[in-house]
């Protein structure tokens, strides 16, 4: 059960004397000045922690009031996990900014009074630096622009994705709630019926999958789903739309194709062939440009998915803040994915919602010193958060992704059955050079996908306070990649192992980790290996030595609570001349509590020694004779009651009053600084602090 997050006493403490001070300093700040500052000007609020309010006895009948409001901007549980409310948002509007609204004007000059209608206005008149304030309506209901930024493509004689090469921040104005939607609605004049049941019209979506400004051809219509190559090493990688093995799922034969039909806002399934576009279900004939539907357009509102994508930001700090977009036509493919490609470094996201996408969401092409913060990215047919970092480069990324909703995306099922293409998660990063993904709700990713994920030779990663549950592919994953910390996190309920860590120098502490998968690939609460890949035997599908992080070794894993009725613990080895086996895993496996409440005869911990042979122990203290020190100060009850916590069966993973798990070691410096805490001595094991509790 998720609560609202609440301030200690000596927190509430620190947060009122700080909040004092920046009022003092604020007010000494216009007092002096005798200039209305932008926080009396105008209706927005500074940094999100501050609101205008009338007071007579301030210049212009304005003054200040300071609340909490940045408690609320790193609180994920205030968030509407469904996708469809965007976020409150009261940001300072900066003067000489570019205004828009849906009843505005291109021929207006930008001004609050004369806005413009579209972004591409909007941002031929914004100069670098600048803000664009997107003019909205309410929650219940709130503005919708049809509208994406986009570049005039004369061989193909239609648009195509533009590059916003200058840096811009694009908000919310105050407390008003405004979409970017990728569809188009299409009256019922513009259908056709046949004698089968159908509606249909003629359909050209030639900027769908990445279709270059400078294009000759267009990506879609040059190459069929069914001609579209896995991209293994060895084949053709063309895309252009999708790798086609990562869309097998027999139930979403056309997951692939980033064309969407909502009927009264309702997304409408695409079948293989007309005689399929029945009971809701859409065809369209990709060789003809032709789209079918079943669903009668004058007794329900029609709209089809017509922009790729809403905006490449290729602005160094630019920043969308406050806004909404949903079905956008994305696809899930290398060129030019997501409803963003965000394509330079230090760039903010926050109090934004990304619903009903067609592939990918968040394209971090170029992460460094990038900030995505409490948003929402729910119900999308691919991934959430993508982004691939700068190892290699010289650059740190140290990218944060924090306080956000991720849930329920990869709606199309990609990842089922591929060999090759096995990339979809609610957070899914490579190649990172330091990151943060911190006090999350990430959840109930669909099919195979993974909550939380950075792959290939990642270093200095950082999964701390977040809430991963119920996400098919499992829960936390970092893969063959080096230098990590995975520290207080609640973990349960996932439909693969809760946590993976096939990597070197990671640091697992005070986790609390609970029923996740049971059976099968990946079983158990936690799952140790070895990657088969090395530098010195890299998976020739990457680019080489460099693409691999080292083998597993130098781990510490100790203060966490695991229990279930499953396989608890796996670890794993590997065969290869370079690769490394569980006795060499660890410098600290200790101070552990376990719960097997399946009994005595339930695994704690399956050890695969890939040249020897399997040992099952069923108690800590059998591991540890076998493999001293391991576990050698843990704890393990079998069977009884529930030991640690307040209510698991109605999802309380806090700790109760007399529960048997104790104290565990003292938590190292680096985890410490991680965590934000003082003292790493004395703490009680499993998971210190997560979203709600």
């Amino acid at each position: 059960m998720k609560k609202r997050a609440r301030l200690s006493r000596r927190q509430a403490a620190i947060f009122a004397a700080v909040t004092t001070l920046v009022a003092v300093v604020l007010l000494i700040h216009i007092f002096a000045s005798g200039t209305p500052t932008a926080f009396e000007a105008e209706t927005g609020t500074v940094a999100g922690c501050a609101a205008s309010v009338g007071d007579s006895s301030a210049s212009g009948g304005q003054g200040v009031k300071f609340s909490a409001c940045s408690t609320s901007d790193a609180d994920p549980t205030n968030l509407d996990a469904s996708g469809n409310t965007i976020p409150d948002s009261h940001y300072a509007i900066p003067s000489g900014a570019i205004y828009m609204a849906t009843t505005g004007s291109d021929t207006n000059a930008g001004t609050q009074a004369a806005p413009v209608k579209t972004l591409n206005k909007a941002i031929g008149l914004v100069p670098s630096g600048g803000s664009i304030v997107v003019r909205g309506g309410t929650t219940a209901s709130p503005a919708v622009y049809r509208d994406w930024y986009s570049s005039w493509n004369a061989t193909l004689a239609t648009a195509t994705f533009g590059v916003l090469g200058k840096t811009v921040t694009i908000q919310a104005y105050p407390h008003e709630k405004a979409w970017f939607d990728g569809t188009d609605v299409e009256p019922a004049a513009n259908w056709t019926s046949d004698a089968a049941g159908h509606w249909y019209m003629d359909w050209n979506t030639p900027s769908f999958c990445g279709t270059l400004p400078t294009a000759t051809t267009s990506n879609y219509y040059s190459t069929s789903l069914s001609s579209q190559n896995i991209g293994a090493t060895g084949s053709t990688i063309n895309g252009p739309c999708v790798w086609k093995d990562s869309s097998l799922d027999p139930t979403n034969p056309m997951a692939g194709d980033p064309q969407m039909v909502f009927a009264g806002g309702t997304y409408e399934h695409e079948a293989t062939s007309l005689s399929g576009a029945t009971g809701g279900a859409f065809y369209y004939d990709w060789a003809n440009k032709r789209i079918y539907i079943s669903t009668n357009p004058a007794t329900s509102t029609i709209e089809l998915a017509a922009r790729p994508m809403a905006m490449q930001l290729n602005g160094a700090g630019s920043k969308v803040l406050g806004l909404g977009f949903r079905r956008y036509a994305t696809h899930v493919y290398a060129n030019n994915s997501g409803v963003i490609y965000a394509g330079a470094a230090s760039q903010t996201f926050e109090n934004d919602a990304f619903t009903n996408n067609a592939g990918s969401t968040l394209t971090l092409a170029k992460p460094s010193q990038t900030v995505v913060n409490h948003s929402v990215f729910a119900f999308n047919g691919g991934g959430g958060i993508g982004g691939n970092g700068s190892r290699g480069t010289g650059v740190t990324d140290n990218t944060i992704i924090s306080n956000n909703v991720l849930n329920n995306n990869n709606t199309e099922l990609f990842w089922t059955g591929c060999s090759y293409s096995c990339a979809y998660s609610n957070i899914k990063l490579n190649n990172m050079v330091g990151f943060t993904i911190q006090n999350n709700i990430i959840e109930n990713a669909k099919g195979s996908a993974l909550g939380a994920w950075c792959d290939i030779a990642c270093t200095g990663g950082k999964f701390i306070y977040n809430t991963v549950h119920g996400n098919g592919g499992g829960g936390i994953l970092y893969e063959i990649s080096d230098t990590g910390i995975i520290a207080s996190n609640l973990v349960y309920n996932n439909g693969a192992a809760g946590i993976r860590v096939a990597s070197a120098h990671t640091k697992i502490y005070n986790n609390t980790i609970v029923n996740n998968n049971t059976a099968g690939t990946y079983q158990g609460n936690l799952w140790i290996y070895d990657d088969p890949r090395s530098p010195s035997n890299p998976d020739t599908g990457n680019t080489g030595a460099s693409a691999v992080g080292p083998d597993t070794t130098g781990l510490e894993y100790a203060n966490n609570i695991l229990s279930g009725s499953g396989r608890l613990n796996q670890y794993q080895g590997a065969t290869g001349s370079t690769n490394t086996e569980p006795d060499t895993f660890f410098d600290l496996l200790d101070y552990n509590a376990y719960w097997q409440s399946g009994g005595s005869s339930q695994v704690l911990v399956h050890w695969v020694n890939a040249a020897s042979g399997t040992t099952d122990y069923t108690s800590a203290g059998a591991l540890s004779a076998a493999h001293p020190p391991l576990d050698a100060h843990s704890i393990d009850i079998a069977g009884g009651s529930e030991p640690f916590f307040t209510n698991a069966a109605a999802g309380d993973y806090t700790l109760r009053s007399g529960n048997q798990a104790g104290t565990g070691t003292a938590i190292p410096s680096d985890v410490l600084a991680a965590l934000g805490l003082s003292s790493g001595s004395n703490v009680p094991k499993g998971a210190i602090n997560w979203p709600g509790k």
